[in-house]
This record gives structure tokens, sequence and C-alpha cells, in this order.
């Protein structure tokens, strides 16, 4: 059962597939003074965003021409849009959400905003696809915020036809009633299909980052092969240089990785 969440709010540079990010000289902003038109007459229809936890402009899914990282964004939350940010000499995108502000689906679907950095990735040996950024964390939900994940379709097995085979979660850790740190979970499938309610998938810890300051984060996705058979599916993350790597169970039945690594600031199921 999900646990609501007050404001989660990360930024980050993001490469793949050998994409390099570029500094960008940020756009001069003029302010406008607003003035309210008396004679306009009220909108007769019902605001689709009431109840909401909306902004105003939040959901306009605004994106920039050429945004810094690189990817197809996929904005669900209309409580804010994606911006970047110019800071210590990086160009950060920015991805804030908050409870609630799902203004696109109806099926109780999780806020988030995210980016699908690759295409899908057949199980062949020695196909891959890796993922690279600087993460700076800012706030997550009261269990938690996923930050990145890797999907994958499977033959055989129950659960979702494209899973999300492992996630990454940042949880909050306070120190003397503030939150200093953050630790970082795997949360990932011990069995195809599986879900953390019948046990077939766990939380494994994996290091600690401060808030508010730079981590980098790596993590490539793939597959190796012996005589034509798939005898390896993994999930390779590094962490501030620190390598943690995870062998998804039954390589056999793997048959594509489905837009593998994103950015993904959401509420922890």
């Amino acid at each position: 059962m999900s646990k609501t969440f007050g404001w989660v709010f990360f930024i980050c540079c993001v490469t793949a597939c050998g994409n390099e990010a570029e500094n960008r000289d940020e756009p001069e902003i003029e302010i406008v003074d607003m003035v309210e038109d008396d004679t306009a007459e009220p909108n007769p229809l019902p605001d689709p965003l009431a109840g909401l936890n909306c902004t105003e402009g939040g959901a306009v899914d605004d994106e920039p021409e050429n945004p810094v990282n690189v990817g197809r964004l996929d904005d669900r939350t209309c409580y804010a849009n994606y911006m970047e940010l110019s800071m210590d000499g990086n160009v950060y995108g920015v991805y804030e959400i908050a409870d609630g502000s799902n203004h696109k689906d109806t099926n109780g679907l999780q806020p988030r905003m995210e980016r699908a950095l690759t295409p899908r990735v057949k199980p062949t040996g020695g196909n891959f696809s890796e993922f690279s950024a600087i993460y700076r964390i800012a706030e997550v939900g009261d269990t938690g915020s996923y930050f990145a994940q890797t999907k994958g379709k499977h033959t055989g097995g129950g659960g979702s036809p494209d899973p999300a085979i492992c996630l990454f979660i940042a949880q909050s850790v306070v120190t003397d009633g503030e939150v200093t740190h953050f630790d970082i979970y795997r949360e990932e499938i011990t069995e195809r299909g599986g879900t953390l309610q019948d046990g077939g998938r766990q939380n494994v810890y994996l290091t600690r980052v401060a808030k508010n300051e730079d981590f980098t984060f790596y993590l490539k996705t793939g597959f190796e092969e012996e005589d034509g058979v798939v005898v390896s599916h993994y999930s390779n993350a590094i962490i501030n240089g620190e390598s943690f790597d995870y062998d998804i169970p039954d390589p056999p039945t793997g048959n594509g990785n489905g837009h593998p690594l994103r950015c993904v600031p959401r509420k922890r199921r």
C-alpha cells in the first residue's frame, strides 16, 4: 500500500549511448505584469485538474527545444514542468513532482517525470545499453523515490509483460531532525514477474549519498551469450566509483530490455 508524500526534487545531468551533455547559457527571462480582465466571462466547464496537486502552468508539459538531458520526456505531473538549471559548472535537468499530481492517467498510476533513454535491446550476446548521469537529490517521498530503473520483457512467468526488473530508490536519512543524506537501495526481482507482496522482489542496500550534493551514477544493462544461448542478463551500476553488479534471474527467459534506463522521480509502491 502506498504512503503519501509531499514534494520530490531531483536535478540530473544525463548522458546516454555516447551523447554528451553540453553547457548552455541560461535564457534571459522577461517579467511581465499580469492584468486581470474583469469583463471576461467565467469558464462554464468544470476544471479537469480540480482536486489534483497542480500549480499554474504545471500541466503544460513544456520542454526546451534542445534539452541537456537526453531521451524522450514522459511528464505525468501537473505540479511542475521540466526545467534546466546552471549550477557549479553543470547544466542540470530539474525533475519535481508531488503526490496526487498525475493529471493524465485515471487508473491510479503514480505521478512521474521521466525519460526513456534507449530503444529496446534484443537478447543477443554482447548487446547492451548504458546510461551515465550526475545526480543531486534535494528531497524524496515519505517512503523514498525512484530515480532510475531497468525494464525488460520476458517469456513465461507472471506479472507485468514489461516489468521493471530493478529500480534504484533514494530514502531519507534523518539526523537531529533534519534530512542530511539519502540511502540508495536497489529493488530487484528474485524471480521473473515477482512483486514485493509475493516475495518475488527484494530491497538491497547499496550506498549513502549526501543531500544536495552531486553523485555520479552509471548503469549498464545487457546480455551475454554462449553457443547461441543467453547465459547472462545483467544490470550493473556504479555509484560514486563503487560497483554494484546484479545478475538478473533466469537469463534465458529475457527477450529484451524495454526503455531500460530512465530518470524516474516517483513514489515507491
